[in-house]
């Protein structure tokens, strides 16, 4: 996936992708991407719903050890540590 940097919005522009990014709930880069992809006669990407986040995971609340908490984080950590460099190019 490429990366382009886009510059000299005009304010109205700006404030538009803001408005729609507000309205689907949704990031100002999501944002820009679904009006690029409709100013280019093209479908709109698909866009997160909002609802409930649910209860689902409930059971999990409490129920891990520190040392089982304390693994879970590192693994996080680590992998959120790691920069894909294919993003960057």
């Amino acid at each position: 996936m490429k990366q382009i940097t886009i510059r000299g919005l005009d304010e109205k522009l700006s404030e538009s992708i803001r408005q729609l990014a507000e309205k689907k709930g949704i990031s100002l880069n999501k944002a820009a991407l679904y009006m690029r992809h409709v100013g280019a006669g093209l479908p709109p990407p698909p866009t997160p719903k909002k609802g409930p986040i649910g209860n689902s995971l409930d059971d999990f609340i409490g129920s891990w050890t520190q040392e089982q908490l304390d693994e879970m984080l590192a693994l996080i950590e680590e992998e959120f540590e790691k920069i894909d460099e294919e993003l960057w190019k």
